[in-house]
């Protein structure tokens, strides 16, 4: 083989690794968000369960008074 086509193949390569680790970086970081998004999800979905809970029970409270 010669050495222009050694150089190219090299270089093909060389850009095929780097996109390589690129991609598996970003797939990285965007599992890492899905994760903190998840993370924070409960804590905020909690309150909007607890609504029609505490509507209710004022609901059924109202009728004795």
């Amino acid at each position: 083989m010669s050495w222009p086509i050694a150089l190219i193949v090299t270089a093909v390569t060389a850009v095929a690794v780097k996109t390589a680790g690129l991609y598996n970086r970003l797939a990285g970081r965007r599992n890492a968000v899905e994760n903190a998004f998840s993370t924070i999800d409960v804590p905020l979905k909690q309150p909007c369960d607890l609504v029609p809970r505490v509507v209710a029970a004022v609901q059924g409270d109202m009728q004795y008074v």
